[in-house]
């Protein structure tokens, strides 16, 4: 049994705001896996990390009537979570300190129900590290960059993208923030970034074509066939 999480990216290919391929999940199931989908358009990776955590609370998992083997996460820009009106990992951190936050939280969800998390960058690049699973227990990294990946045949990106076109609510909190860390310059280079991945999204058609902000179902056919040629996805016996 396989869990899918995630924002909009993991539910799968989309035109005219709805989804028009089931994606990711969809080819597991198609090539035999179980397979669940938790992800939710719209969603922060805090709702994504408290939407996991709820469905191990919940006692599905008891159930079922095959063992969960992976979850395999969409992490999606970290700025989503400044609409939750609760304590998040946005919580005096920006960035890539907000992402490692939420990941240690994914970690503990590994550690307590015995399964392994794999982390996919979708809307948002994610980062890699060498000692990733040593620092996040439970984790590691399936796909660091699913735009990388379609348009460069590599899944590795040097620079990551985190946040693509942020609302002017969440800008306006980040400004606030970096005023008072010194991050200013940063909060720039990661909003140019955003404009160039857009932009690549559009150039892109191939792959992020119909709607120009999700990959479509090639796309999602070349992540999956990349997880099952790094070992990720195993064949279903």
């Amino acid at each position: 049994m396989i869990i899918i999480a995630g924002d909009s990216w993991g539910c799968g290919e989309w035109e005219d705001m709805k989804v028009t391929h089931g994606g990711l999940a969809q080819y597991l199931q198609e090539d035999g896996h179980k397979t669940i989908n938790l992800s939710l358009g719209g969603s922060s990776n805090w709702e994504i990390y408290e939407r996991i955590q709820l469905f191990f609370a919940s006692g599905i998992p008891n159930y079922l009537i095959e063992d969960i083997d992976l979850i395999l996460v969409f992490q999606t820009e970290w700025n989503r979570d400044f609409d939750q009106k609760r304590s998040t990992c946005t919580n005096q951190r920006y960035g890539m300190n907000a992402v490692s936050c939420w990941q240690y939280r994914l970690s503990e969800i590994a550690i307590n129900n015995n399964v392994k998390i794999g982390i996919i960058g979708g809307c948002s690049d994610t980062m890699f590290l060498d000692k990733f699973e040593h620092e996040y227990p439970g984790l590691f990294i399936a796909c660091q960059s699913l735009t990388n990946l379609c348009v460069n045949n590599d899944h590795r990106i040097n620079d990551p993208t985190i946040i693509i076109r942020p609302a002017e609510d969440h800008l306006k909190q980040m400004k606030d923030y970096c005023r008072k860390s010194d991050c200013l310059d940063q909060l720039l280079i990661d909003l140019d970034k955003g404009k160039l991945r857009h932009s690549v999204w559009s150039e892109n058609k191939k792959y992020f074509y119909p709607d120009g902000v999700h990959p479509n179902r090639l796309g999602h056919k070349i992540l999956f066939d990349f997880l099952k040629s790094t070992g990720v996805i195993h064949e279903h016996s």
